[in-house]
Protein backbone atom coordinates (compact mmCIF):
# COMPACT_ATOMS: atom_id res chain seq x y z
CA UNK A 1 0.00 0.00 0.00
CA UNK A 2 3.01 2.31 -0.21
CA UNK A 3 3.47 5.13 -2.68
CA UNK A 4 6.44 6.54 -4.50
CA UNK A 5 7.27 9.20 -7.01
CA UNK A 6 10.61 9.76 -8.71
CA UNK A 7 11.96 11.69 -11.66
CA UNK A 8 14.76 9.70 -13.30
CA UNK A 9 16.30 9.30 -16.73
CA UNK A 10 15.19 6.27 -18.77
CA UNK A 11 17.22 3.06 -18.51
CA UNK A 12 17.87 0.17 -16.11
CA UNK A 13 17.74 1.07 -12.40
CA UNK A 14 18.36 -0.60 -9.05
CA UNK A 15 15.48 -0.06 -6.63
CA UNK A 16 15.73 0.33 -2.84
CA UNK A 17 12.60 0.20 -0.69
CA UNK A 18 12.76 1.13 2.97
CA UNK A 19 10.23 0.22 5.63
CA UNK A 20 10.84 2.17 8.80
CA UNK A 21 9.12 1.56 12.11
CA UNK A 22 9.13 4.18 14.85
CA UNK A 23 10.49 2.42 17.97
CA UNK A 24 10.86 5.40 20.29
CA UNK A 25 12.51 8.78 20.75
CA UNK A 26 15.88 10.07 21.87
CA UNK A 27 17.48 13.42 22.53
CA UNK A 28 19.41 14.78 19.55
CA UNK A 29 22.19 16.21 21.74
CA UNK A 30 22.24 16.54 25.50
CA UNK A 31 19.34 15.98 27.88
CA UNK A 32 17.91 19.45 27.18
CA UNK A 33 17.95 19.00 23.38
CA UNK A 34 14.83 18.23 21.33
CA UNK A 35 13.58 14.67 20.95
CA UNK A 36 13.92 12.94 17.59
CA UNK A 37 12.28 9.70 16.49
CA UNK A 38 14.28 6.46 16.55
CA UNK A 39 13.45 4.28 13.58
CA UNK A 40 14.21 0.66 12.77
CA UNK A 41 14.37 -0.84 9.27
CA UNK A 42 11.98 -3.80 9.11
CA UNK A 43 12.44 -4.86 5.48
CA UNK A 44 15.16 -7.38 4.60
CA UNK A 45 18.40 -6.06 3.14
CA UNK A 46 17.57 -7.68 -0.22
CA UNK A 47 15.08 -4.81 -0.60
CA UNK A 48 16.41 -2.05 1.64
CA UNK A 49 20.20 -2.07 1.19
CA UNK A 50 21.70 -0.17 -1.77
CA UNK A 51 24.41 -2.78 -2.30
CA UNK A 52 22.31 -5.92 -1.74
CA UNK A 53 18.96 -5.04 -3.32
CA UNK A 54 17.51 -7.62 -5.69
CA UNK A 55 14.99 -5.13 -7.07
CA UNK A 56 15.44 -3.62 -10.52
CA UNK A 57 13.34 -2.02 -13.21
CA UNK A 58 13.91 -0.66 -16.68
CA UNK A 59 12.49 2.84 -16.90
CA UNK A 60 10.93 3.52 -20.28
CA UNK A 61 9.47 6.76 -21.49
CA UNK A 62 6.08 5.11 -22.04
CA UNK A 63 5.50 3.42 -18.66
CA UNK A 64 4.57 5.47 -15.63
CA UNK A 65 4.04 2.89 -12.84
CA UNK A 66 6.14 0.03 -11.47
CA UNK A 67 4.97 -2.26 -8.66
CA UNK A 68 7.17 -4.52 -6.54
CA UNK A 69 5.90 -7.63 -4.77
CA UNK A 70 7.93 -8.00 -1.56
CA UNK A 71 8.17 -11.45 0.02
CA UNK A 72 9.22 -12.25 3.58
Amino acid sequence: GGRYRVDVAPGPKKVVIEGLENIGERHVGGPESPLAPVEKQYLPSRYSDRLMTELTCDISSGKAEYDFLLKK
